[in-house]
């Protein structure tokens, strides 16, 4: 539950910084493009979670994976988290700016699942009906 609170906290800076900065898309792009690599590599999941390393070798891999591959101020807020032993919550910081950033752009994220193959048309009606019901 401290995680949640610290990463809430965290990503509502990011989102603030990236608001006020007039670059709320592309932060918000890079974050679920990091998110998205968490989520499909392994290795960089244990990188983030790895106790042993010190601060000095996590920036060092950081800016080997990263540095002017991504935007400036997102590599700079990764080695922040690191300067500040938070690095291990950057996966829930990802969670919590996407859903800051999707309730900011009134989107809602829906699955279908279906019994049946459904066409593009039902796919439209359900998607009306549930933009009148949600207002997103």
């Amino acid at each position: 539950m401290m995680s949640s609170k610290v990463a809430k906290r965290y990503a509502q800076a990011l989102f603030d910084f990236a608001k006020e900065k007039g670059a709320l898309d592309d932060i918000a792009q890079e974050i679920k493009d990091l998110g998205t690599c968490l989520s499909s590599s392994v290795e960089l999941r244990n990188f983030v979670r790895d106790p042993v390393l010190t601060q000095d070798e996590k920036k060092q891999i950081i800016s080997k994976l990263f540095e002017s591959k991504i935007n400036d101020f997102v590599f700079n807020f990764l080695l922040f988290l690191v300067a500040k032993r938070r690095l291990n919550t950057i996966n829930e910081i990802c969670e919590a700016f996407d859903r800051l950033y999707l309730d900011y752009k009134n989107i809602a994220e829906i699955q279908i699942t279906s019994a049946f193959p459904i066409d593009q048309t039902q796919v439209d009606a359900i998607c009306h009906k549930l933009r009148d019901h949600f207002h997103k």
